[in-house]
């Protein structure tokens, strides 16, 4: 089930926290009882290779140059407040792949023997 998806109790604290004008006319019952197979897609238009071609990866509001892949990795809080204070012309994303490449030319690996 995609993340989107409120359950019951916060779907239900949501509709009744006053953030909403008027009463849902949604019948939650119905579409809590839908299968995948259920959802009427037809009104979608179905994606182009155009439109794939023209779009844009994007990680955290930045765009995502080919050749890259978005990583969970966890640092040292001191190794990010480092690369935070040395932000300039470059992000701290892009100053840690720099730093990682400079390491890696000064680091060549070394072929495992068996």
């Amino acid at each position: 089930m995609a993340s989107s998806v409120l359950f019951h109790s916060e779907r239900d604290q949501n509709m009744n926290s006053g953030s909403f004008l008027t009463t849902s006319e949604t019948d939650w019952a119905r579409i809590d009882a839908m299968q995948d197979e259920d959802i009427d897609f037809s009104d979608i238009p179905e994606i182009t290779q155009a439109q794939i071609t023209r779009s844009k990866m994007r990680f955290a509001g930045v765009d995502v140059q080919a050749g890259k892949r978005a990583l969970p990795v966890l640092l040292d809080e001191s190794i990010i407040d480092y690369f935070f204070a040395q932000e300039g012309d470059l992000n701290y994303h892009q100053l840690i792949n720099k730093a990682l490449l400079q390491y890696m030319a000064q680091n060549p690996l070394q072929a495992q023997s068996a």
